[in-house]
């Protein structure tokens, strides 16, 4: 993802929280593989900000 992971670009300037109301959007098309690709995503995302 672009506001963290290896790739990350540090011009951005939103908090990470702010792509989570779209990640639930994206849960209701009941696509098994998307849902797969938001858990691993959010997952990094508390991995990272664990601390904090």
């Amino acid at each position: 993802m672009a506001l963290w992971g290896s790739h990350r670009v540090s011009s951005l300037t939103h908090p990470p929280t702010a792509v989570l109301p779209s990640f639930l959007k994206v849960l209701e098309s009941n696509d098994s593989i998307i849902a797969y690709e938001i858990v691993l995503s959010l997952q990094r995302l508390v991995k990272r900000n664990a601390e904090e």
